[in-house]
């Protein structure tokens, strides 16, 4: 292999090991991811699905990414419809399983390939979409028919809130300055909701385990460990990663 493509194996490539040491080895977890925005990079950049490849024997999940939503109807849709559909991106992925039989692989949704808008108005469909039961049932009834349609053995969740600033630790006397500043100016807040679209996300979590057990497809959420955008107490219990 190439040395510009061993950096691309790295780059696109993350394998992130779950080891819980009171359980048994062969409930770990190594879960793979891949950015199929790989395969559009010029020249020797290009990654492919063979890159992957290699990985796969020590992989128990391959996540591919990225799905993402039409605003229109909150219908779950592939972000590069010529190569994951004319392309048969979504076919060749799943197929890898014939070769890697213990391997389960799930489409993400979101991530950073799905982004619209700036401020508080960024990736404002995310959040819109999880305010009615309605928008949930139509995003919820499209991602199950596209995960089965396609082979996928479940659905990934990098559901894209707004970024926020992380928490400072202050002193006493720089926490009274903070606040009598918030006082004066405001507190500048980019999701004035956030408690609700926890709540929300959670209902999502819960109506998209219902549909997806029947047939029994997996459901995870990707997410940065020092981020709580998501409540993530509230919906591990639906989550099998």
């Amino acid at each position: 292999m190439e040395p510009i493509k061993i950096g691309a194996f790295l780059a696109f490539v993350v394998l992130i090991s779950f080891i819980d040491q009171s359980i048994s080895a062969t409930d770990n977890k190594v879960v793979c991811y891949y950015d199929s925005q790989a395969y559009n990079r010029p020249g020797n950049g290009k990654f492919d699905l063979p890159f992957v490849e290699p990985a796969l024997q020590f992989c128990t999940h391959l996540i591919y990414g990225y799905a993402g939503i039409k605003e229109e109807n909150f219908n779950i849709i592939p972000l590069d419809e010529a190569l994951d559909i004319h392309r048969q991106n979504y076919k060749h992925v799943t197929d890898l399983k014939r070769r890697f039989p213990g391997l389960r692989v799930l489409l993400s949704v979101g991530g950073n390939r799905d982004v619209s808008g700036e401020g508080s108005d960024k990736n404002l469909k995310y959040r819109a979409l999880l305010e009615s039961v309605e928008t949930r049932l139509a995003f919820v009834n499209s991602a199950h028919n596209l995960v089965k349609t396609y082979g996928f053995d479940g659905l990934d969740l990098a559901w894209e809130f707004p970024e926020s600033k992380p928490k400072k630790i202050r002193n006493k006397v720089s926490a009274w300055f903070v606040n009598l500043k918030h006082k004066i100016v405001g507190e500048s807040v980019i999701d004035e909701k956030a408690e609700e679209h926890k709540e929300q996300f959670t209902a999502l979590v819960r109506e998209i385990k219902n549909v997806f057990r029947h047939d029994g497809l997996l459901l995870t959420v990707s997410q940065l460990p020092n981020v709580n955008s998501t409540g993530k107490k509230s919906i591990v219990v639906f989550i099998e990663i």
